[in-house]
């Protein structure tokens, strides 16, 4: 009998691995959003330690137990803070996720005060 010798530590095997896991991670999310009448985005923009801007997005959903459940899908990489960015970054993530912007019933964007409309905020933009 041949003793196995693969060992699955290199670190693109890993990254493939945790992208896998993460895909599943999310499509079940999606999934119990899904179920939910409605939802919120919750965004929160802010600069790492090297000095690059991330956008952590959440969404905040009701099953039909009515307990409240409140999901980190992601940190996306953004080249700044404007508006139209973040706009860019949700749509990209309801995309993803398979979300119609219409079942979503309120917005909040702590850290990314750009985002409020008072001068063309994301809030005015319609990510449709």
């Amino acid at each position: 009998m041949r003793r196995r010798t693969d060992k699955y530590v290199s670190p693109e095997m890993q990254n493939e691995i945790l992208q896998l896991m993460s895909r599943n991670i999310l499509l079940d999310l999606a999934k119990g959003i899904h179920s939910s009448d409605i939802f919120s985005i919750l965004a929160n923009k802010f600069t790492d330690l090297s000095n690059k801007e991330q956008l952590a997005i959440c969404f905040r959903w009701i099953d039909a137990e009515l307990e409240i459940h409140e999901d980190f899908v992601g940190l996306y990489h953004i080249d700044n803070i404007a508006a139209d960015t973040i706009v860019i970054a949700l749509k990209d993530c309801l995309l993803r996720m398979s979300l119609p912007l219409k079942r979503c019933r309120g917005q909040c964007y702590d850290g990314a005060a750009n985002m409020d409309g008072s001068k063309r905020g994301g809030s005015d933009s319609n990510p449709n």
